[in-house]
């Protein structure tokens, strides 16, 4: 009942820092990302540049996912809770913008506590530009529960929520007319956690932690996901070094319906992680296992590191070999790209990093170049189904792949007042065939610029080469390159208020991300923030 309750408002990650940082905010780390067609940050915040060097690594489409809330007072395995700090317990956003799009976000914890973290975060972004797009609309609606509670020895937490995302396959046949309902789309997700671990170092000096959790996954056409899981694991600290053993074990049922049968795809996926690793000055080892089991199939990789301070530690060079499988998600395939088919063949990614680089911070610059050679089984590739009215997608694979990563993050300051952060990704792949719906190249340049504690400017650069995709003559093509300009503004009246404004796709770029389904032209949003 509650969790209806919580699905009824509607959320947004805020990341604004025009207001005082004890509010109950949490700031992702940023990552370049290429936007959904039809979604977008209706915030272009940017990350403040941590004081340490940054990690920059490339991950698979599947594994684009979204970065979930966690509950900002929850501590460490092992580090003593800190005294509880006078915080805001309300915090909300409340905007609208062209074109006709509401937003609101709320998070609400408990106050000041060193016992109990109790949250409520909820979210609701919709837009409709079907004036301009013929039924280029979507809503996405979020709400969890997420608590805490701390004894001298553990802590035991959960996690409730639900998850609401509407889209319609604007991209459908032109040629014919379609009432709403017939190209609408639902994905609903019911997921949740149970948790124990301990806050206090055990007199063995042991860490250990048990996860238990699960998502229900299910859209309009009759497809449908159940997904429940666990992870444990048991980490030994001597001095600086470590020995720690992980066990997962996920179990994924999928279905779906073509009309006439039913289908099922059931796959479960056991892993061991053994690992150590020594910290010798100025060195540092690693040397572990990836032991999987998929579906009874053993599936080993090494989990090796080695890294070396130089030049006092200003720089570290670092290189390794590990592996693992991504179990495929009808969840995660919906979030990467909305507009897929119900009807799909789910397989699990196995993919290697073989590495190299170095990262640290120079002159004021914290930074991080790696290259990665990826062999890669059972790569995710989308390719549109004309067949289909709608113009879904199906996803192909590339049963055997090899990629050649580039990789690079900086950030750093410029007149000690606006702060910068420029990423990008560039993947060669080993072939000539097409690699359909994966943009070889990704660029991110942002910059935040603060006044008196109470003026915050941003902008924010995306640049993405086109991605292969093939018509309807079945001819390979490739897409329009993406620039994306976005601007924004917050101003703070006092401690409890604020005003912002964001501007998106200055440029009015028809990029599409997916064919035939473009992002939406310029748009804009105001509103206000407040907190008690």
């Amino acid at each position: 009942m509650l969790m209806l309750v919580c699905s009824c408002f509607a959320f947004a990650q805020p990341d604004d820092e025009t207001l005082p940082k004890e509010e109950v905010d949490v700031t992702k780390t940023f990552k370049a990302a290429v936007q959904d067609a039809q979604k977008y940050s209706p915030s272009p915040t940017l990350p403040t540049p941590p004081e340490n060097s940054r990690n920059s690594i490339y991950d698979l489409p599947e594994r684009l996912l979204a970065v979930e809330y966690e509950a900002p007072m929850i501590k460490p395995i092992a580090m003593r809770q800190e005294e509880a700090q006078a915080t805001k317990q309300f915090w909300a956003k409340i905007g609208y913008g062209v074109p006709n799009q509401p937003y609101i976000d709320f998070k609400l914890n408990n106050g000041q506590s060193n016992k109990i973290d109790f949250n409520i975060h909820a979210r609701h972004h919709s837009a409709n530009n079907h004036q301009r797009v013929r039924n280029q609309r979507f809503g996405d609606t979020d709400a969890f529960i997420d608590g805490t509670y701390y004894t001298d020895a553990f802590a035991v937490g959960g996690k409730l929520g639900l998850d609401l995302d509407q889209h319609h396959f604007y991209g459908h046949d032109d040629t014919l007319l379609f009432t709403k309902s017939q190209i609408f789309q639902r994905f609903s997700t019911a997921f949740g956690e149970l948790r124990f671990l301990n806050t206090y170092p055990t007199k063995g000096n042991v860490n250990y932690w048990l996860t238990g959790d699960f998502h229900v996954t299910g859209d309009r056409y009759q497809a449908w996901e159940f997904r429940p899981g666990f992870e444990m694991g048991l980490k030994k600290i001597f001095d600086n070094n470590w020995a720690q053993l992980i066990v997962d074990n996920h179990y994924r049922y999928f279905t779906d319906f073509n009309g006439t049968n039913a289908t099922r795809q059931i796959n479960n996926l056991l892993v061991f992680k053994p690992s150590v690793v020594l910290n010798v000055e100025p060195f540092k080892l690693k040397a572990g296992a990836y032991l999987g089991f998929d579906d009874g199939l053993f599936v080993p990789y090494p989990d090796l590191e080695a890294s070396v301070a130089v030049m006092d530690g200003a720089i570290t060079l670092f290189g390794g070999w590990n592996g693992e499988i991504q179990q495929g998600q009808f969840r995660e395939f919906a979030r990467f790209n909305p507009f897929i088919k119900s009807i799909l063949n789910i397989k699990n990614t196995r993919i290697q990093n073989r590495y190299g680089g170095l990262k640290g911070k120079f002159a004021g610059v914290n930074f991080e170049a790696r290259v990665t050679q990826k062999p890669v089984e059972n790569l995710p590739m989308y390719l549109t189904d004309y067949s289909d009215y709608a113009r879904r997608f199906d996803i192909i694979y590339d049963s055997v792949a090899t990629i050649l990563s580039l990789d690079g993050v900086a950030d750093f300051d410029i007149l000690k007042s606006i702060k910068t952060t420029i990423s990008a990704t560039y993947n060669i792949y080993g072939s000539d065939t097409p690699h359909w719906h994966l943009p070889p190249l990704e660029t991110d340049v942002t910059a935040r610029y603060t006044y008196n504690d109470q003026i915050g400017l941003s902008a924010s650069l995306y640049l993405a080469s086109g991605a292969p995709y093939r018509n309807v003559e079945g001819i390979p093509k490739t897409l329009s390159p993406l620039l994306d300009l976005n601007i924004g503004g917050t101003y703070r009246i006092n401690d409890n208020f604020a005003l912002f404004v964001d501007v998106n796709n200055l440029l009015s770029s028809k990029y599409q991300r997916w064919n035939r389904y473009p992002q939406l032209g310029l748009n804009f949003m105001g509103g206000v923030m407040f907190r008690y």
